[in-house]
């Protein structure tokens, strides 16, 4: 049977937050990627997606946001927002969780 309404796909972040910013590159030898203004960028490529339901909402603040990281601009927001919503959070958390990972746990004596 056919079914009768529709339906609407939204993309979004498992941590629920925007993704603006300059593509980041993770295999450049050598990089800190401990804290997301570190990572090392893919020259000339930025992305503004995961938007989820709040599209109207975030569209002109990261249109700006994005406009200042194109262009070198002061970014409207402060530092901490935008590692918030950088790509390259991704890549410091897997790294931050390695080194968690890693580490022996201390003596207990």
């Amino acid at each position: 049977a056919d079914l009768a309404g529709r339906t609407a796909w939204r993309c979004s972040a498992a941590d629920r937050l925007p993704v603006i910013g300059a593509v980041p590159d993770p295999a450049t030898p050598g990089a800190r990627l401990d804290q997301p203004r570190f990572v090392p960028r893919l020259p000339g490529l930025y992305v503004f997606t995961a938007l989820g339901s709040r599209g109207i909402t975030w569209s002109t603040l990261g249109a700006q946001v994005l406009a200042s990281c194109v262009s070198g601009a002061p970014a409207p927001i402060a530092a901490s927002l935008l590692d918030a919503i950088d790509p390259a959070r991704f890549v410091s958390r897997a790294v931050r969780a390695r080194r968690a990972a890693h580490r022996l746990p201390e003596d207990s004596a």
